[in-house]
């Protein structure tokens, strides 16, 4: 017979595996802030995906932004 992983247990993985995703999240807005740094305004405008981005990122809480810079060690 197989193992069943209790409730807890369960509910503790899925909380592990929400931080990590949340700190890999982070990560990637982090990288997409400094991507979107070095762009200049030409380039930035002639990618509509880098417009798409930019929009997305200001959209997220200053807080978030602000958490994902400092993970990657940049402010």
């Amino acid at each position: 017979m197989g193992q069943s992983i209790s409730i807890p247990e369960t509910a503790s993985f899925d909380r592990a595996r929400s931080r990590a995703e949340r700190e890999r999240l982070l990560r990637v807005a982090a990288a997409a802030c400094l991507l979107l740094r070095e762009l200049d305004g030409d380039t930035f405008e002639t990618f509509e995906s880098a417009e798409l981005l930019a929009h997305c990122l200001g959209g997220l809480p200053e807080e978030t932004v602000r958490e994902a810079m400092a993970l990657c060690s940049v402010m």
